[in-house]
C-alpha cells in the first residue's frame, strides 16, 4: 500500500501543531491480484517492465528484500517540467458547495467557503481543501499515518453504500478536477462502532490526548450513530499513466519540500464529508526529455546496496515495497517560482527494526533511485 505517510489532520499531526505551532539471490512468486493493481503470475530473475509480483532478494549488509512490485505496462519514460495545478474557485464552490448561496471570508492566508457547516477553504500557498464537522471528528480519532490507526477497521463494506459505488462517486469528482486516478485506490470502510472503541481507547491509554481534551483543544463527539459510517478512499495520482510520488521528501540540506501528490476522500451517505490534497496536484508543462529507456530493479538494487555499504547494520533493513513513480525534483527554487521536473524513479518503501534493551521500534523509510541514471534522489 502506497499510501502510507498521508498529511491529513491525524492525531499525530494535532499534537505536533498544537506542541510545537547486486543481488546474491534472487526470486519472483506471484501476488494476488486483490491486493495490487496490474498484477501478474511472473518467473525468472527479473521482473520485465510490463509486469507487477513480488521480488526477493538478499543483499550484503543485512538488507533483504521481500517486496510487493507495483508498476505501469512501460519500458521507457519522459522526463517532464511541471507546475501545481490551479483549480476554478466557481467550479470548486460547484462541486463541493452545490449553491450560490454560499458565505465567503478572507484571511491574510485564504479564502473560505461555507454553507451548512461544510467549509471549502482556499489558501493562497497551497492546495485547496473541504472539511465538515463529521470529518473533524474522523480526523481526530483516525490516525492515517503509517503507524496509526486504519488497520483496527476490518469491515468491508458499509450499510449505506457499496465500497465500489462510493469509489465510483469519487472518481466522478476527481474527474470533474482533471485529477487523473492511478490503478484502484486504498479503501478503508470506517464504522462508527470502531470509532467508538477507538475514541474511548485513546482516552485510556493516550494520555495526551486526554489532556487535550480536558483543555478544550479537541472535541469529541459525544454519540456516534450509523449516520456517521464513511468511507476513507485514497488516490494516488498520475500523469502520462505513470503514478505521481505520494509522499514527497525534503530536499537534503534545504529547507525546499519536494511535494508528493496523493487525494483523499472521505464519503458518507450525506455525500463528501473531506476532500484532501497531500503535497500538490502536478500539471505537464513541457516535455524535457523523451522516451528514455529505463533500468531495471536488479540495477537500481544495486544503489541501495551502496547507499548502506558504509553503515553497520546491527537490525535487518527489509525493502517491502518497490514502484515505478513519477517523483518531483526541484531544479530551481528562487523566489516564489519554484522550476519542477518529474523524474521516472524506482521508489523503495524501507522497513527496519531498531532495538534499544527491551524496546523495538519499527522505522519507515522511502529511498528514490533515479530510473534513468541510477543515481538516488534526496
Amino acid at each position: 500500500m502506497l499510501k502510507l505517510n498521508k498529511a491529513l489532520l491525524s492525531l499525530t499531526t494535532i499534537f505536533f501543531i498544537l506542541t510545537f505551532s547486486a543481488c546474491t539471490t534472487e526470486e519472483i512468486i506471484k501476488t494476488d491480484k486483490s491486493t495490487k493493481n496490474n498484477s501478474t503470475e511472473v518467473s525468472g530473475k527479473e521482473l520485465s517492465a510490463d509486469q507487477s509480483g513480488k521480488y526477493k532478494a538478499s543483499l550484503g549488509n543485512n538488507i533483504v528484500v521481500d517486496a510487493v512490485v507495483d508498476k505501469p505496462n512501460i519500458n521507457n519514460a519522459s522526463i517532464l517540467q511541471v507546475e501545481d495545478a490551479v483549480f476554478d474557485e466557481k467550479k470548486l464552490c460547484d462541486i463541493f458547495l452545490g449553491s450560490s448561496v454560499v458565505k465567503k471570508e478572507k484571511s491574510p492566508y485564504s479564502t473560505q467557503y461555507s454553507i451548512g457547516g461544510r467549509i471549502l477553504d482556499i489558501p493562497f500557498k497551497a492546495p485547496f481543501k473541504v472539511n465538515t464537522p463529521l470529518s473533524k471528528h474522523i480526523d481526530t480519532i483516525v490516525n492515517t499515518l503509517q503507524s496509526g490507526n486504519l488497520n483496527k477497521f476490518k469491515s468491508q463494506e458499509l450499510p449505506f453504500m457499496t465500497k465500489e459505488k462510493a469509489i465510483e462517486e469519487a472518481r466522478k469528482v476527481l474527474m470533474e478536477l482533471s485529477i487523473i486516478p492511478y490503478g484502484s485506490p486504498t479503501v478503508y470502510a470506517l464504522d462508527n462502532k470502531t470509532i467508538k472503541q477507538e475514541q474511548e481507547r485513546l482516552l485510556r491509554e493516550d494520555k495526551a490526548f486526554k489532556d487535550f481534551v480536558d483543555m478544550g483543544k479537541i472535541r469529541l463527539k459525544d454519540n456516534w450513530s450509523n449516520e456517521d459510517d464513511s468511507y476513507y478512499i485514497f488516490f494516488r495520482n498520475s500523469i502520462r499513466s505513470i503514478p505521481c510520488d505520494p509522499f514527497g521528501y525534503a530536499v537534503t540540506n534545504t529547507d525546499i519540500q519536494a511535494e508528493g501528490s496523493e487525494v483523499s476522500i472521505l464519503i458518507s451517505k450525506n455525500g463528501i464529508q473531506s476532500f484532501f490534497i497531500n503535497g500538490t496536484v502536478y500539471r505537464e508543462k513541457s516535455v524535457k526529455k523523451s522516451n528514455l529507456p529505463l533500468i531495471t530493479i536488479s540495477q537500481a538494487l544495486i544503489s541501495i546496496e551502496k547507499k548502506y555499504s558504509d553503515v553497520i547494520l546491527s537490525d535487518k533493513i527489509v525493502v517491502s515495497g518497490i514502484s515505478l513513480v513519477y517523483s518531483p525534483v526541484v531544479t530551481n527554487s528562487k523566489g516564489e517560482n519554484r522550476n519542477i521536473e518529474l523524474i521516472p524513479t524506482w521508489l523503495f518503501n524501507i522497513n527496519q527494526r531498531e532495538s534499544k534493551g527491551k524496546e523495538e521500534t519499527q522505522i519507515y523509510t522511502n529511498v528514490r533511485i533515479n530510473a534513468v541514471d541510477g543515481k538516488e534522489i534526496r
